[in-house]
């Protein structure tokens, strides 16, 4: 059984044109775009070609990243003031890690399922202001995982930056008691890349930054995103940009803004913003995060029990929600997605001893037996 009625899941994989002649299982790395995002940004695109510069052009910039803003409020609980736009997770990272004043000898916490998005930022703190990056490994019971987190934390540590969404496990982090259970002088930066756009985003699990990369599974196109903040002023801009000041008749003098604007880079192309906004008023609106997550879930559920049916051990599976990594013996995984591309079941291979299916909104029970079947013929 699945969440969605047959009728239901139709129009919902109507509305996307990259999922008609493939089972499309990888939106852990790019989400299908809607046709609602592919007309807005049409327009924009005609827009740009034929007129270029109207005299309403800067209000019409304006526009657009307030739209953004609004659908990155709606992915994570916060106020459209509490969202900076961004180009990806990975830049939200750094304007937080780097808007923190550090000094020698502070600390930093993550655990050892990170992203390179997360961890080359922590390698130039390391680098260039001597912190201290402290990994705690990522267990599977909650209460253990934030022992492992609380014990590498001390007086000198400043943050604990980690994924909702593991991209290698596919386990959650229970955000909640890791919040709770921290000192108030250490930040929660949270790497929301596998997360938002799934998953509901609470603002109460006490994240003092919530990163957003839109071109995942809120369905945008590549360059979208943003971060959601606590409190913005709790951080110091590292780029700057035009939006940041209050007064532009003496910028070098002017206060800051005390919204999210502080922390965004130059957000000057209407095209992907608009895109942006559509795929989220659909993913919200029109789908529902709550179903789709369920949708998915259930379809994990369903590729599992085949697994387990066909021989595939219970400890080469991991992840439970949307995300299902899988061990293949003998460093055949690349291999592997390689042999199901051509089949038409599009995953991906995190390594050459692993891969990940990520199940969306609009994958059908027949897609999620048909990668079952490989996954058994392949490697079990």
């Amino acid at each position: 059984m699945t969440v969605f009625a047959d009728d239901e899941l139709r129009r919902i994989r109507e509305q996307l044109p990259a999922i008609q002649r493939i089972a499309y299982l990888n939106a852990g790395t790019l989400g299908p775009l809607p046709e609602r995002a592919i007309d807005a940004m049409a327009i924009e695109r005609e827009r740009d070609e034929q007129v270029r510069q109207a005299p309403d052009h800067w209000d019409c910039l304006v526009a657009a990243q307030q739209r953004a803003r609004v659908a990155l409020g709606a992915l994570t609980g916060t106020s459209p003031d509490h969202v900076a736009l961004m180009h990806a997770t990975h830049p939200g990272l750094n304007a937080c890690l780097w808007g923190m004043e550090l000094a020698d000898g502070d600390a930093i916490v993550t655990t050892d399922e990170e992203h390179p998005g997360l961890l080359v930022p922590l390698r130039h703190l390391h680098a260039r202001r001597g912190c201290d990056v402290r990994f705690a490994s990522w267990r599977s019971d909650d209460e253990e995982f934030v022992a492992a987190i609380l014990a590498l934390v001390d007086a000198r540590t400043r943050a604990v930056a980690l994924s909702h969404v593991s991209w290698t496990s596919g386990r959650i982090a229970p955000l909640r008691m890791v919040r709770d259970a921290l000192p108030d002088h250490v930040r929660l930066i949270v790497d929301g890349a596998q997360s938002a756009g799934v998953l509901a985003i609470d603002p109460a699990d006490g994240w003092d930054a919530y990163t957003v990369s839109g071109q995942k599974w809120p369905c945008g196109p590549n360059g979208t995103g943003g971060v959601a903040l606590a409190d913005p002023t709790a951080w110091q801009p590292t780029f700057g940009a035009y939006m940041q000041v209050r007064d532009h008749a003496d910028v070098v003098h002017s206060e800051l803004v005390d919204d999210g604007r502080r922390l965004e880079f130059a957000q000057e192309s209407i095209t992907p913003l608009a895109g942006f906004a559509a795929s989220v008023a659909w993913l919200t609106q029109d789908v529902g995060l709550a179903r789709a997550h369920a949708h998915a879930r259930s379809l994990n559920e369903r590729v599992r029990a085949q697994l387990r049916d066909g021989g595939v051990r219970g400890d080469r599976l991991h992840g439970f929600d949307h995300l299902l990594s899988i061990d293949a013996p003998g460093e055949n995984a690349v291999a592997a997605v390689e042999t199901m591309l051509a089949r038409g079941i599009l995953v991906r291979w995190l390594s050459p001893t692993r891969l990940r299916a990520s199940f969306g909104c609009w994958n059908t029970p027949e897609e999620a037996d048909q990668l079952a079947e490989s996954i058994v013929e392949l490697i079990a």
